[in-house]
């Protein structure tokens, strides 16, 4: 189990902070131990640098295509960053009353999700995994 929680920082980070840096090193220890057969990590982030959240994800793709399962369990709080990194999960699971968002601001696109619900712009559309994106 790693545990992904705080802001989302370039570089090793702080206590209560998800450091680029030192989270790229677990994951991709993780991802060389032939003993693990999946990654689990609990996000509880609003998110932070899109660099870093970039350089965690980037790491979580090549643990995935190195044939790890990646397992996403989202505490109260997976936003911006902290969702970006939950998009590699091959299984997503969300608690009760979990918020989850992203608001692209290069596009039109933005939506939040409140424990597998899809909130659009005047839509409500029930979805079936947290990791979802509809236009």
């Amino acid at each position: 189990l790693l545990i992904a929680e705080g802001d989302i920082v370039d570089g090793k980070g702080d206590r209560g902070q998800i450091g680029s840096e030192t989270y790229r090193s677990l994951i991709r220890k993780l991802r060389y131990n032939d003993d693990i057969k999946a990654i689990v990590l609990r996000v509880n982030s609003p998110g932070g640098s899109s660099l870093a959240s970039e350089v965690i994800w980037r790491e979580l793709m090549m643990a995935q295509k190195n044939g790890k399962h990646i397992v996403v369990s989202m505490g109260d709080v997976a936003a911006s960053g902290g969702y970006y990194i939950s998009c590699m999960a091959d299984t997503a699971l969300d608690i009760p009353f979990n918020l989850s968002a992203i608001l692209l601001a290069s596009s039109s696109l933005s939506f939040l999700s409140i424990s597998g619900i899809l909130l659009t712009s005047a839509t409500v559309v029930p979805i079936c995994s947290a990791i979802c994106l509809m236009p």
